[in-house]
């Protein structure tokens, strides 16, 4: 199951407006060899079959089934700071590898 900050689901409902869709898509996956993840969050005019689903408020938060593994205990945070606003991601159940580092993205 992912898990979504207040201040991240208020940026999204804030974002949703201006969309095509209340889908927001996830996707993960392996980057390199060393184990680091990445994660992908965008907006998507509906759901596909065989997506796994989750509601929040008015919001859908859907992902294949390939990236579940990636997404169980996700948790999606917002930061707002001088330089700039972004969603953080954060999975404490992946390890990440030595060569890239590790840690929040």
């Amino acid at each position: 199951m992912v898990s979504i900050s207040e201040d991240a689901l208020n940026a999204l409902d804030q974002m949703a407006p201006a969309q095509s869709g209340r889908v927001v898509r996830l996707s993960a996956s392996p980057v390199c060899d060393c184990g680091k993840i990445g994660f992908v969050m965008d907006w998507d005019p509906g759901e596909r079959a065989g997506d796994v689903r989750q509601r929040y408020g008015s919001l859908t938060v859907a992902y294949d089934e390939k990236s579940q593994p990636y997404l169980d205990g996700l948790e999606i945070g917002y930061r707002s700071e001088l330089m700039g606003k972004s969603f953080t991601f954060y999975n404490p159940k992946l390890k990440n590898g030595g060569g890239c580092g590790g840690g929040r993205e």
